[in-house]
C-alpha cells in the first residue's frame, strides 16, 4: 500500500506510517520488520505522532477522529472526536512532557 504519513520514535527505534486503507504500521528500523499494527479509523489516516516518552501513537485522517495507541499493551488508548472531517496534522508538545497534543 502506498504510503501517506510517517512518524519517528523519539529514540530512533521505530517509525510509524500510515495509509489510505486505514491501517497505522509500527516498524522496527533496526530489523526492518513489522512490530505491530492498528486498525481503528474509519477512514484513511494522514497522520502520525509519537509521545516524549515514547509508549504512545497519536493517529489522525478523514474520519475526524484523534486515535491514541499504547504501543506497550498494543491497543487503542484513546478515541478522540476532535473535528468534523480531515485532520491533516498532528503535534505533541516536547517542552511540557506531552502534556499537550494540537491538531489541524
Amino acid at each position: 500500500k502506498e504510503v501517506y504519513g510517517v512518524g519517528f520514535h523519539p529514540d530512533g527505534s521505530l517509525c510509524s506510517t500510515t495509509d489510505y486503507g486505514g491501517v497505522v504500521q509500527v516498524w522496527d528500523l533496526r530489523t526492518g520488520k513489522s512490530a505491530c499494527h492498528f486498525l481503528g479509523h474509519a477512514k484513511r489516516v494522514v497522520c502520525a505522532e509519537f509521545s516524549p516518552n515514547g509508549f504512545q501513537l497519536a493517529t489522525a485522517g478523514d474520519d475526524g477522529t484523534i486515535k491514541v495507541w499504547d504501543l506497550r499493551k498494543r491497543k487503542q488508548f484513546a478515541s478522540i472526536p476532535a473535528h468534523s472531517n480531515l485532520i491533516t496534522q498532528l503535534q505533541v508538545d516536547h517542552h511540557h512532557n506531552g502534556e499537550y497534543l494540537v491538531s489541524s
